[in-house]
């Protein structure tokens, strides 16, 4: 009765979790699906048992984890956050991240892997959109014809590609001097008031003019926009 009552228990565990539980044998075949496979990939359980992992993945995917498999099942240890591409019953693909441990017969010989398929494709989704989006920022930032810049604690961390050929110098030189030793001298202590004010969180004129001195000495009127932003979590100065 305790063996009965604790199998129950656990398979409850097993079967309510909003991860894919699952077993493979030394050859790697399903021994064991929970049925949240209806859910994820709409599959029943049945459908899969004595199926290979590797049978319900696009073909390129599949090309890409069978070595992986193989020398999992040869080398038998942890699998730790593998992410992996499955094709679903009606054809979508979900994409899943592996985490499994392996499992051993009473005489020490390997028995196969025991495993959790956690799916993360609305993670993946965000994280393709996120970079697909900061790609086009920083395409528009980076082909501008105006001179793009951040200032924040006294230097300038990032500077685009027309701000660097204005300026003459490398994007390591910026990030290590201040900002105020491009400012020609008589108009330092203006650009750096404005810079602090704007910092401090006080509404002024986000336009200026100021001259700049590049790297051969050549001095250059500018007309500045600035307004203030988040930079690494951080105010700065864009």
């Amino acid at each position: 009765d305790a063996l009965q009552e604790s199998e129950e228990k656990y398979r409850s565990l097993v079967e309510t979790i909003s991860d894919l539980v699952w077993e493979i044998d030394a050859d790697g075949l399903y021994t064991y699906i929970s049925p949240k496979v209806r859910e994820i990939l709409g599959y029943e359980p049945m459908e899969l048992l004595h199926t290979s992992p590797l049978a319900i993945m696009p073909e390129d995917e599949r090309r890409r984890i069978e070595p992986l498999l193989k020398r999992a099942i040869a080398a038998p240890g942890p699998i730790t956050s593998l992410e992996n591409r499955c094709q679903k019953k009606d054809g979508t693909l979900a994409v899943m991240e592996t985490s499994a441990v392996p499992r051993f017969a009473p005489d020490g010989s390997f028995a196969g892997y025991r495993g959790i398929d956690r799916d993360v494709t609305g993670r993946r989704m965000a994280e393709d959109a996120l970079r697909e989006s900061e790609e086009r920022y920083r395409s528009f930032v980076e082909s501008a014809n105006e001179a793009i810049f951040i200032l924040q604690d006294g230097v300038i961390p990032f500077c685009n590609r027309r701000g660097l050929e204005l300026i003459g110098y490398s994007p390591d030189h910026v990030k290590n001097h201040s900002f105020l030793d491009l400012v020609h001298p008589d108009d330092r202590a203006a650009a750096y008031d404005r810079h602090m004010r704007r910092l401090n969180g006080e509404i002024i004129n986000p336009l200026a003019e100021i001259r700049i001195i590049d790297s051969q000495g050549e001095m250059h009127w500018m007309e500045i926009n600035a307004v203030q932003v988040s930079w690494d979590g951080r105010p700065a100065t864009l």
